[in-house]
């Protein structure tokens, strides 16, 4: 499921999530149209690659970095 909400110019970018067989991606309507698109990008890449992954470890930058040269 794709989901845009205005968390405003300064507000998160986005978020992904996965509840049994559905994934969820929320996207910040309130930046551009490009920064959109690589936000959703940024978060199937999350979805798709780090399937599981909680963002509270030492690997958190290269988690990061390996969604964003995916996007």
């Amino acid at each position: 499921f794709l989901y845009y909400y205005p968390f405003g110019k300064n507000g998160v970018s986005g978020a992904s999530a996965r509840y049994g067989d559905y994934s969820f991606v929320v996207i910040n309507s309130s930046h551009s149209l490009g920064r959109q698109n690589f936000t959703l990008v940024h978060e199937v890449a999350h979805l798709e690659l780090h399937f599981g992954f909680k963002g509270k470890s030492q690997e958190d930058e290269e988690v990061e970095r390996e969604a964003d040269f995916f996007a």
